[in-house]
């Protein structure tokens, strides 16, 4: 099993982060009860047996709560109402974000490639097996975008940072009808806010 990409994508969001943090503080009347809540750390993944994570449960209409959540995140921010964007982004990140990584450690012991740009048909249905992996990280991507909005650059950056460290998940790009990496494409949007 090669763990180097996985190693080289942590200890990219780790020098990110700092360099984030040092070079963008910003300041925030926010209180603590407002602050994103911190993802509690896993145990190493050969020792949690797949059934504590718990299976996503369809929403009122069916649907999975992943998916809703993800969808509320994208029409707040396509509304401008930020505070919503986040707070939505954040309730995907936190109720799947444990299965999330589950599904990133998988793929990664399988050594599986993960295609982007424009893909065939079964590329495509390979991308969307992983639907909870990929809404986790376009919810850290949502949530970096709202972040900016509200000039929080610093909170801005965590997020993004979270979502590079998914590198097997895939955002759909509609206008150009292509997949996107967000381990790939977000340090560049990183940079931008330090």
């Amino acid at each position: 099993m090669n763990l180097r990409p996985l190693y080289a994508s942590l200890i990219l969001i780790f020098s990110l982060l700092a360099s984030c943090g040092e070079k963008s503080q910003t300041t925030s009347t926010d209180t603590a009860a407002e602050a994103p809540k911190k993802s509690k750390s896993l145990p190493p993944v050969e020792s949690v047996p797949k059934s504590t994570a718990p299976e996503p449960q369809p929403a009122p209409n069916g649907r999975p709560g992943n998916q809703v959540q993800t969808e509320l995140a994208w029409n707040a921010l396509g509304a401008k109402n930020y505070a919503g964007a986040v707070s939505a982004a954040q309730k995907c990140i936190v109720d799947f974000g444990d299965r999330a990584a589950l599904v990133e450690d998988r793929l990664t012991k399988e050594n599986l490639p993960m295609p982007a740009g424009v893909v065939t048909p079964d590329e495509r249905k390979q991308i969307n097996r992983n639907g909870i992996l990929n809404d986790v990280a376009v919810c850290y991507y949502i949530k970096g975008l709202a972040l900016t909005a509200l000039n929080k650059k610093t909170e801005a950056c965590e997020a993004y940072a979270g979502a590079i460290k998914f590198p097997h998940a895939r955002i759909w790009d509609p206008k150009r009808k292509a997949f996107w990496s967000p381990a790939e494409d977000l340090p560049a949007e990183i940079e931008k806010l330090k």
